[in-house]
């Protein structure tokens, strides 16, 4: 899936299904043929992150249908590289759970 020109993997319907690495993640509500931005976070270690997200709670709230997340990976990326581009698709799509 390309979101702001960014290309993500997924989707991936546990967070425990989704690889190790550093990157981007955006767990979406997909309901028929859509998906809808719930959040959108960075980690070092997005795997890790998504099994134990203090948000997770908000995420189920505001899903309709099914929840998937979505990554791109960004391997030897800095925390400031993540967060630009967190900050951009949060700034763009303004979702319902978290913010910078």
């Amino acid at each position: 899936m390309t979101i702001l020109g960014f290309a993500f993997e997924g989707p991936f319907l546990r967070p425990e299904d989704v690889p190790a690495g550093a990157g981007v993640y955006v767990p979406m509500d997909h309901r028929a043929r859509e998906y809808f931005i719930t959040d959108v976070g960075e980690s070092n270690e997005v795997r890790g992150r998504l099994i134990s997200h203090e948000r997770a709670g908000c995420w189920r709230r505001h899903t309709r249908g099914e929840l998937m997340f979505f990554v791109r990976f960004m391997p030897g990326s800095t925390a400031d590289q993540r967060r630009t581009e967190e900050k951009r698709i949060r700034d763009h799509f303004n979702p319902p759970c978290g913010e910078i």
